[in-house]
């Protein structure tokens, strides 16, 4: 929660520097996009188990019955924890496919922030720090295929679309910035 706090903290401050015309700020995007692959990557994971868990032939309470495991001293039925499990790593999950969503969208904004500088005054913005920009976010998208797969724990289309067409609403964004 507070790294989705403070990404959105981040996507208002480049709304409130592109509105008043600071060319000086500056979000850091190799940090931006490793966060993307981070959370992405994790979330990711996070819906491969998830899978593994909602197959009925990897229930392991079903193993437990035939070891010689003494289940007295359980409070909890494993069934139970299992699914306990479960709960929490779907909100997890979903945490941490929105927090990289909202890094692609901190990345969308910075680009077209840097864009606007750039349209308004050549020199505003050096090549070297475009360079670094698409440098860093490029290899990031290509990683996560954030494109094509989304952000990965999503569990609803709709929501996997909305990070598929940010991504590649990124992703044009950088390929202008190639151009210029």
């Amino acid at each position: 929660k507070c790294l989705e706090t403070s990404t959105l903290f981040l996507i208002k401050r480049v709304h409130f520097v592109t509105q008043r015309d600071v060319s000086t700020f500056c979000i850091d995007a190799v940090a931006i996009a490793k966060g993307v692959c981070r959370c992405s990557d994790a979330s990711r994971a996070i819906e491969d188990r998830l899978n593994v868990l909602s197959r009925p032939e990897t229930d392991i309470t079903k193993m437990l019955d035939f070891s010689h495991v003494d289940k007295s001293r359980w409070d909890y039925p494993l069934s139970h924890a299992l699914k306990l499990e479960r709960e929490y790593l779907l909100q997890l999950g979903s945490c941490l496919g929105q927090c990289a969503e909202k890094l692609v969208c901190l990345a969308i904004q910075d680009a077209r922030r840097m864009a606007a500088i750039r349209s308004q005054s050549p020199s505003g913005i050096p090549k070297s720090e475009w360079a670094y920009f698409v440098g860093a976010m490029a290899p990031a998208l290509d990683h996560t295929e954030m494109e094509n797969k989304g952000v990965g724990c999503a569990f609803d289309d709709e929501r996997s679309e909305g990070s598929i067409h940010m991504a590649r609403a990124l992703r044009q964004e950088l390929e202008k910035m190639k151009a210029l």
